[in-house]
């Protein structure tokens, strides 16, 4: 034994292998010093801490254990130092790299089968284990930064052993609290989007006798946080907290928090329940023991944003400031921009911003003169970029892509002079000014941006490099301009595009839906194409119409090829075939074989249907084919809505 505990203090895995050989020859050669003898258990369970890091050599240590020992010897300890192996080595398996929670899961059916022998040794020898050590090793696992399967399935197994030992009277004294941290550990390890499966835990934690285990604010918190992440969960989130509410009558550990609050909120906001939100509110200013702060005020600008309730937006911010004393911070300054942005309120954007400049430089002059933090919003380039989308959005034409392009230069100025990486402009930025050229008309204006951005992320900018939105924007303010060959030059900018994702291996450059459906939508753009009177000008025309028409079926195809496709495409290219398409014949082919391809990819929607019979309705004998399509399609002479069709055809529409 002397021997042994020398070459356990060598530690490392030679030391380890050592003593278990100097363990085993002792075992061999004299079996009978063995018996009753604590020390020898004591070295193997020393050995066991040694290589916990180590599986493979803590299961060859307690292999010996179990072949040696007579089962009195083996003590609680020794199977506690095995559960802990396989727990710690399965969960650092699982974040070794992506791949890895699959190899780490499979160690779990191992750590059950010790979880079970540790059961049956306690019934042998009629002793109960110290729940603690099961609730500290899951606190231990929980805490890491990583989630995984591995980790939810190795602490709740945990739990799980827990909850039998409990039936069987197994362990010492463990407290309604300890039982409520041991559930909350095993929430706390469920990705917020597991909805069900935190349900679940939360209905097996209700079942149980209040006396033994109650809910907690912080349990009811893990679901709250999950509908708030979830679409259609208001009502869920009402009736949760409602349940809370007459809970927290008889048990104050119930009562929901600021925290509580605000997930229902976020929840009645992504459920567009913006009226409910803003109601909640109002009770909770009511309530004379609580306190609003900015992040339930925070939730429901976000609320009334997704909703577009500008006016009451602007009412609920001089209320939070005037009535609650309540500064913006950074996150309420951008909702409240982004809902101007949406609506394409320019004016009132600017002005909120030009208010977040001056009140930024008083409080940054105050905190350099008293050597204190800045207690303002700093107005970074997401607020900025936000303006200058309200600014394309305006509809101000020059005007409006003129004050973009001069929020874009601040920006970068700003950036110049204090090197704030907040201030840093970025491809984003650039691609909401090219968009303000793009709905302004200005096609020269929004591509000598692109190329401002392909240059400066050659010069070794990558916050510079152009993605899909670049040049899909430049695409829109070519397709806006119905000049002779506008088509050909929105080819060849999406060429490019298609160039910098496939042979310059720009990922953030491949094309999607909007940006396929954009060179389409320039190809179908024939506003003025039509002025020329002469017979040359209109086979020019009848030219024009036949190469667009060929880009935009090329666009079609290709799309089908590299993209996951989107009704918006099919509509497109519809569309191109209502102005490009020249003859009768040309439109019912075209219109079969985009209705086919559509039909095959279930996107058939009420926009598409529209569609169909507005080509129809412009040919010669427009009655008499659309019925005709529509009796080959589903033995019916008129068909206006979705509702007539089989529901397979539109089965990847996506409906809230």
């Amino acid at each position: 034994c002397g021997v042994g505990w020398a070459w356990e203090g060598v530690g490392g895995v030679e030391g380890v292998e050592k003593a278990v050989g100097v363990l085993r020859r002792l075992i061999t050669g004299y079996p009978d010093s063995v018996v009753g003898n604590d020390g020898v258990g004591e070295l193997y369970g020393s050995l066991m801490n040694r290589c916990e890091d180590d599986v493979s050599l803590v299961e060859v240590v307690f292999d010996e254990l179990l072949s040696h020992l007579a089962k009195d010897e083996i003590s609680t300890s020794h199977f506690w130092q095995m559960i802990r192996a396989y727990s710690k080595a399965s969960v650092n398996i699982s974040m070794n790299d992506e791949n890895s929670d699959e190899e780490g899961i499979l160690l779990v059916p191992k750590l059950k089968s010790v979880l079970n022998s540790l059961k049956q040794n306690l019934i042998d020898n009629n002793t109960q284990v110290d729940g603690g050590l099961y609730l500290r090793l899951m606190s231990e696992i929980a805490s890491s930064d990583e989630r995984s399967k591995t980790i939810t399935n190795v602490v709740h197994s945990l739990l799980n052993h827990l909850l039998e030992l409990n039936e069987l009277s197994l362990i010492q004294e463990f407290t309604a609290q300890q039982w409520n941290n041991a559930f909350n550990q095993v929430l706390s390890t469920i990705p917020s989007h597991e909805t069900t499966k935190i349900e679940r835990i939360l209905r097996e934690m209700e079942s149980l006798p209040d006396t033994m285990v109650q809910p907690n604010t912080t349990t009811y918190d893990y679901l709250l946080k999950s509908y708030a992440i979830r679409y259609n969960c208001g009502h869920k989130a009402q009736q949760l907290l409602s349940h809370m509410q007459a809970l927290s009558q008889k048990s104050p550990i119930v009562r929901p928090n600021t925290h509580s609050y605000t997930h229902v909120v976020h929840a009645l906001a992504r459920s567009r329940m913006s009226e409910q939100a803003l109601s909640l509110l109002e009770q909770l200013r009511s309530q004379p023991n609580f306190v609003t702060d900015a992040h339930v005020y925070t939730a429901v600008f976000k609320a009334l944003a997704k909703a577009n309730k500008i006016s009451k937006i602007e009412h609920l911010l001089r209320q939070m400031q005037e009535e609650d004393g309540i500064t913006p911070n950074q996150h309420i300054y951008s909702t409240v921009l982004s809902a101007y942005a949406n609506e394409g309120r320019a004016i009132e954007a600017q002005q909120l911003l030009d208010e977040m400049e001056q009140k930024y430089n008083v409080n940054a002059a105050a905190a350099q003169n008293t050597n204190s933090p800045i207690d303002a919003a700093k107005p970074e380039k997401h607020c900025y970029n936000a303006v200058m989308t309200a600014w394309a959005k305006s509809g101000g034409g020059i005007k409006a892509a003129q004050t973009a392009q001069t929020l874009l230069r601040t920006l970068e100025q700003k950036y110049a002079q204090t090197n704030d990486p907040d201030y840093k402009v970025t491809n984003r930025c650039v691609s909401t000014a090219i968009d303000a050229w793009a709905r302004a008309k200005r096609p020269v204006e929004a591509k000598k941006l692109l190329q401002e951005c392909i240059d400066k992320y050659a010069r070794g900018m990558e916050e510079m490099q152009p993605n899909k939105f670049s040049y899909t924007f430049v695409i829109q303010a070519i397709g806006r301009d119905a000049r002779i060959g506008s088509a050909m030059a929105a080819k060849r900018v999406f060429d490019q595009m298609i160039t910098d994702w496939k042979v310059n291996g720009n990922r953030h450059a491949k094309p999607d839906a909007f940006s396929y459906s954009s060179l389409i939508h320039a190809c179908s753009n024939t506003y003025g194409l039509n002025m020329r009177g002469d017979s040359v000008g209109k086979q020019q025309i009848l030219f024009e119409k036949k190469r667009r028409l060929d880009i935009a079926l090329e666009a079609f195809r290709d799309a089908r090829e590299n993209i996951d496709m989107n009704p918006v495409v099919h509509g497109a290219m519809l569309q191109a075939v209502r102005f490009l398409a020249t003859g009768d014949d040309e439109k019912r082919q075209m219109v079969n074989f985009i209705w086919e391809e559509c039909c095959r990819d279930g996107f058939v929607n009420d926009t598409i249907v529209c569609q169909v019979n507005v080509i129809f309705s412009g040919m010669r004998r427009g009655r008499q084919e659309a019925e005709t399509f529509w009796k080959r399609q589903v033995g019916m002479k008129e068909v206006e809505f979705l509702s007539a069709l089989p529901k397979e055809w539109s089965r990847n529409i996506k409906r809230r």
